[in-house]
């Protein structure tokens, strides 16, 4: 495709993606039980943009590595539905 780059999904590659996603949900966590108030994208460094509101969670690493967020039932707190996207 013109305008996109080819990636290569190899093993390590694979492994780096996993890492870096635990490192997200660690980052969620941390957020959810409020020990996190600030972080750092752990793809690229950059600032994280947070909102842990009751209705809404939403961590989006502001250079649009990745976006995580889902709406929440509000007396509990769980997650109901949403979206994990990384480019």
């Amino acid at each position: 495709m013109p305008g996109r780059a080819f990636r290569l999904n190899t093993i390590p590659l694979k492994q780096e993606m996993n890492r870096q996603n635990q490192e997200i949900e660690a980052i969620r966590d941390g957020i959810l039980a409020g020990e996190i108030t600030e972080a750092k994208c752990p793809i690229c460094g950059a600032d994280l943009h947070i909102v842990n509101a009751p209705r809404i969670f939403d961590l989006t690493c502001t250079q649009r590595c990745f976006n995580y967020n889902f709406h929440k039932e509000p007396r509990t707190g769980k997650f109901l539905h949403g979206h994990f996207f990384r480019s």
